[in-house]
Formats: C-alpha cells, structure tokens, sequence
C-alpha cells in the first residue's frame, strides 16, 4: 500500500451511509488520469465543490480499488474527528455514575 503524493480534481460528492462525506477525485498517476474514492469526511466541516483542485494522497487497497486522501485543512477525516463521540461518551460515563450513586 505505497501512498503517492499527487494532484487530483474533485469530481464529485456524496453522503455514504455512514453519514459521512465521500468524494470522487480524478488523480494525474504517471500521466494517466485515475479515478479515486476518498476515505470519509466529516459533515461538520465544508465541503469541496466538483472542479476543485486538491493535493491527494494516492494509493491502491488490496481489493485493487483505488483510494485517496485529501490533504486539504478546509475538510476533516473522520479518523481525526472524535470529538462528538468522546462527548456522548462522556456523558453517558457520567450517567451511569449518577444512576450508580442514586441507586445505592
């Protein structure tokens, strides 16, 4: 799974059903261009517009699709967005203490 560091135009978008943002990118790999899916993002941050060039990386999973990660600061990976789980995590944490005190 080598990461190649290219250009890539968004081509489009579309919620998953993950209710994250997918996007489609056309990359320039060795003069050819190739089609790409995006890894998620979050929908609290804004979201590119089809024609929109971005810095990508590039790579091919093990199935063969091919899949890029947009190395933009306007949008958030999912990966890197965990703060409202670890909110309603907190929350329910503290729930449960509170029931715990209640009940005894």
């Amino acid at each position: 799974m080598e990461q190649i560091k290219a250009t890539g135009i968004i081509n489009k978008s579309y919620d998953n059903i993950r209710g994250n943002i997918v996007y489609i990118v056309d990359v320039e790999i060795n003069g050819t261009i190739v089609r790409a899916e995006s890894i998620d993002y979050s929908l609290k941050t804004k979201e590119l517009r089809a024609g929109t060039k971005v810095d990508v990386l590039y790579w091919e999973r093990q199935d063969g699709s091919k899949a890029v990660e947009i190395l933009d600061d306007r949008i958030i990976a999912c990966k890197d967005d965990m703060g409202g789980e670890l909110r309603l995590l907190i929350g329910f944490v503290i729930l449960v203490v509170v029931v715990i005190v209640v009940t005894s």
